[in-house]
């Protein structure tokens, strides 16, 4: 019991030392544009609060710690890639990167679903080369600096359309899931 208390208390401290670190580049993110963490402002609203709750309570219980650990593995990938993305396309050129929020935010969005097939228990090999060619024409256009159309957004959502038409259930994403556990915490 001790040694899961702690286990879990580290996971606290690496969160509080991750956004130490990392703060002022989600500050500077959500400063220039909201749309590049449209796809996980709840995850990171939940591990705010339930970050304050531990250090105000000082308990949790497993399902919050769950909740934390999964959220906060989830911010961390997109955190990296954002700086992956601002390094490798934009050759860390800050002002050109906030300049391309909507061409960033729809990578990651075209992340999430190929995530989401990913995880699916068929096999979509053919979805996935779908959304890797769509992102590699993002990719094109804000390497070859070319005029951004509202449009593709309307290609990304036919090309999930047709992917995900014939599935039982759509697909959920992590940040969806995050703002119904901010809605049950009553933080939105």
């Amino acid at each position: 019991m001790i040694k899961r208390l702690i286990n879990n208390e580290k996971i606290y401290h690496e969160f509080a030392s991750w956004k130490l670190e990392n703060d002022p580049f989600i500050k500077k993110l959500k400063k220039s544009s909201e749309k590049f963490i449209d796809t996980f402002n709840y995850v990171l609203m939940v591990l705010d609060y339930l970050y304050s709750k531990m250090v105000d309570e000082l308990s949790f219980y497993d399902e919050e710690i769950n909740i934390f650990k999964t959220g906060f593995l989830y911010v961390i990938e997109k955190v990296e890639y954002l700086k992956n993305i601002l390094d490798n396309q934009f050759n860390g050129k800050t002002d050109l990167f906030y300049s391309r929020a909507k061409e960033v935010s729809l990578i990651l969005l075209i992340k999430e679903f190929q995530s989401e097939i990913s995880n699916n228990e068929k096999n979509h090999k053919e979805s996935l080369e779908k959304l890797k060619k769509f992102e590699r024409k993002i990719i094109n256009i804000i390497e070859q600096n070319a005029v951004f159309s509202i449009k593709l957004y309307q290609e990304f959502d036919n090309i999930t359309f047709e992917i995900f038409s014939n599935e039982k259930d759509n697909p959920i994403l992590i940040n969806d899931i995050y703002y119904e556990i901010a809605e049950q915490y009553e933080i939105i």
